[in-house]
């Protein structure tokens, strides 16, 4: 990692709704001098891209990370850097969701980075002129704090959700401490990371507030590419990319996101009875192509496998299903029988899923 410590720059991250205008984006700006990122202004809540354009109308902003798809030019399925990204992390449970021309029709993010490259932000550019990169949180956060898998917050009951951003809180205020880059947080922003006041949160505050924790992980991710941290480009800036720092800058273990039920003890096969036939704990293929884990059908529904349980359907099993959508990730189960045309219950009303 290089220094940069001459000059000092403004950077901006960014978790964009590149979908709609109805959902709200989330900006974080900061100065970079040497290795202190300061943190000047948070906006978790804002509209339209005219409305992110006005807070990133500073006429010294040098870097913006955004947290969405930059360039999309595949009519179908998932661009290039998403299908390497998720291939490598998948293990870790921090793939990508995949974007295309069909799902997000002139998507804002594109918009977005057109605008800026019009006015000077070149994709993927040199830390010495202004520059503009598109991150991940998920697996930036799996390397930036050594974890072993994604950390989850986006998703669950409220009380996983709020336990989910108050332990990633913890993550980003253990930045202050980075012998590599350190993230200095004013007491106004540092507010949005307290326990008590996550506790508090629920509904659309607390959504507001995970795109706010976002927008500063997608700062501190800016501030590694000015510093030129060690990182793997996902893809090109012809058919899209992704930027994620490799390089562990803090050390933290903050435990599960979410609660967990206690492992079940080891089974002694000599001395209890054998499992039922047809029942496991793991999930496994069934026996189509359209039950097979990773199968995703025509409207991004991603099959994880069944574990034997009886489904709705007269002699179907139940399959548990994963909304491949952007910000969605709803799990589900639906019967094998149907898995092909399933719809999402969440965001696509499809029919309520199945116990799987």
């Amino acid at each position: 990692m290089t220094n940069n410590r001459n000059t000092e720059v403004l950077l901006a991250g960014i978790d964009l709704a590149w979908q709609t205008t109805k959902n709200p984006s989330a900006v974080a700006l900061g100065k970079l001098a040497g290795d202190t990122l300061d943190v000047t202004h948070l906006e978790p809540a804002l509209y339209g891209i005219e409305n992110i354009r006005s807070v990133l109308a500073e006429e010294s902003l040098h870097g913006i990370a955004v947290d969405a798809p930059l360039i999309i030019n595949n009519v179908t399925g998932q661009r290039p850097c998403e299908k390497t990204l998720s291939a490598n992390y998948h293990s870790r449970f921090a793939g990508c969701h995949p974007s295309n021309q069909t799902l997000y029709p002139n998507a804002l993010s594109v918009q977005l980075a057109d605008q800026l490259s019009e006015i000077g932000f070149q994709h993927l550019g040199s830390t010495d002129t202004p520059w503009q990169i598109e991150c991940y949180p998920h697996p930036s956060i799996v390397e930036i704090f050594g974890l072993p898998e994604r950390h989850k917050y986006k998703k669950g009951t409220v009380t996983e959700r709020r336990l989910g951003q108050i332990r990633l809180a913890m993550m980003i205020k253990s930045l202050a401490t980075s012998s590599a880059l350190k993230l200095s947080l004013p007491g106004h922003v540092l507010k949005l990371l307290d326990e008590p006041y996550i506790n508090d949160l629920s509904g659309q505050s607390l959504k507001s507030n995970e795109d706010g924790l976002d927008a500063l992980i997608c700062l501190y991710i800016a501030g590694l590419y000015q510093r030129q941290a060690d990182a793997a480009v996902y893809g090109d800036t012809i058919d899209g990319y992704i930027w994620v720092p490799t390089a562990q800058v803090a050390s933290f273990s903050p435990g599960p996101a979410h609660p967990l039920k206690p492992r079940p003890q080891p089974i002694n096969r000599k001395h209890t009875a054998p499992p039922k036939v047809g029942i496991t704990e793991d999930f496994r293929n069934g026996t189509t192509q359209s039950t097979t884990i990773g199968y995703i059908n025509r409207n991004q529904q991603r099959v994880l496998g069944t574990r034997g349980k009886s489904g709705t359907d007269h002699r179907a099993k139940a399959y548990k299903l994963e909304c491949l959508n952007s910000k969605c990730g709803h799990l589900y189960g639906a019967n094998g029988t149907d898995v092909f045309l399933r719809k999402c219950p969440e965001c696509q009303d499809g029919r309520p899923g199945i116990p799987y």
